[in-house]
C-alpha cells in the first residue's frame, strides 16, 4: 500500500491551513490525493487545486472513490508521502469497504448546509453523514477533530 501520512475530511481540501499548518507536520507530505466522484469531472476546480498545489510544492491529484482505492492499494514509490482528502466522510468510508487502511482520519471542517445539524462552529452533519462516521469507526479506524495541527484532538462522540 502507499505511504499515507495524513488522512482528512474537510470540505475546503486545500485551503490556508492546509498550506501553513499540515504541509509543514514531520512526515513530509509532498503529494495531495483528493478523492471526489464529482469533482473528478470538473476541469475548472482541476485545474485551480493544481495551481494552487504548484505553489505549495506538492503534486495533486483528483481521483473517484474507486480509482482512488486502487492506486492507493498499489505499492509505494520511494519518498512519496501522501496526504488523503475528501470533503465528507462517504468517500473515506467507501476506500475503507475497498481494503485501503487508514489508522486515523482527521476532520476539519464540514460546514452547514440542507439536512444537516451543526454540532460545532465549524463541523455540520447529516444523519447519512453521522451514521458514515460510525461505521468508518467501526472498521477500527480512529476519527477526531482537529483544525490544525497545534489544535489538541478532540473526540467526535458528540457527532454520534
Amino acid at each position: 500500500m502507499r505511504n499515507i501520512v495524513l488522512a482528512r475530511i474537510d470540505e475546503r481540501l486545500i485551503h490556508g491551513q492546509i498550506a501553513t499548518s499540515w504541509l509543514k507536520i514531520k512526515s513530509n507530505p509532498n503529494y495531495i490525493l483528493i478523492v471526489d466522484n464529482k469533482l473528478v469531472n470538473d476541469a475548472m476546480q482541476k485545474r485551480l487545486l493544481n495551481i494552487v498545489a504548484g505553489q505549495l510544492g506538492v503534486t495533486v491529484d483528483i481521483k473517484n472513490e474507486e480509482d482512488a482505492s486502487k492506486w492507493l492499494l498499489e505499492d509505494s514509490e520511494p519518498d512519496q508521502n501522501i496526504i488523503v482528502m475528501t470533503k465528507v466522510p462517504g468517500p473515506m468510508l467507501a476506500m475503507i469497504r475497498n481494503g485501503v487502511k487508514f489508522n486515523e482520519i482527521i476532520l476539519g471542517n464540514m460546514g452547514m448546509a440542507a439536512g444537516r445539524k451543526r454540532f460545532n462552529r465549524n463541523i455540520s452533519a447529516s444523519d447519512e453523514e453521522v451514521q458514515q462516521f460510525r461505521d468508518i469507526i467501526a472498521s477500527g479506524t480512529e476519527i477526531y477533530y482537529q483544525m490544525v495541527p497545534t489544535d489538541s484532538k478532540k473526540s467526535i462522540d458528540s457527532l454520534l
